[in-house]
């Protein structure tokens, strides 16, 4: 009788630690972690960077500088962040100069409040959501531009919109 009462023990604890409740959801459950590629770095407004005359918001599609970016969002709630700066002139009227500066490793935390993916990123702050395979982050007045303001170069902080894909 005592081994039966030690088999069903043994059992009944083995059933409940088998449990889990559907509400748990541990981090490397999250759709962020993992490698996410730049697709696309969008600003308010439009410019030609690479002077083919097409103006473009997507910075990405203007520069190469930016083709190999990604981020890694990790389950301890840290993310590195490789990413390129770009170093943008304008003569004026409209002529634009740029050449890509190296690119450099930055870790950064990050937390998921809900739906909603939270980045502290040096002084900055993003928001981002996630859909599918897609990862779209907002900063604000993030990306320094120049631009032609009546005869006199100006420069402005404009909002910026990455688009990542998971890799």
């Amino acid at each position: 009788m005592k081994n039966l009462n030690t088999i069903l023990f043994l059992s009944f604890l083995f059933i409940i630690s088998s449990c889990s409740s559907d509400d748990d959801s541990s981090p490397q459950d999250s759709p962020v972690m993992g490698t996410w590629e730049m697709t696309a770095l969008n600003v308010d407004r439009s410019f030609d960077l690479n002077n083919d005359g097409t103006t473009s918001t997507n910075i990405f599609a203007e520069s190469q500088c930016y083709s190999d970016n990604y981020i890694t969002f990790y389950e301890s709630g840290t993310v590195e962040i490789f990413y390129s700066l770009t170093d943008i002139s304008l003569e004026l009227p409209d002529n634009y100069t740029f050449h890509c500066v190296d690119p450099i490793l930055v870790e950064a935390t990050y937390t998921m409040e809900d739906d909603e993916l939270l980045v502290s990123f040096l002084d900055y702050k993003a928001t981002g959501s996630i859909s599918g395979n897609t990862l779209i982050a907002t900063f604000e007045e993030f990306f320094i531009l120049p631009y032609n303001d009546n005869g006199t170069v100006r420069t402005q902080r404009e909002n910026t919109t990455i688009t990542f894909v998971k890799s």
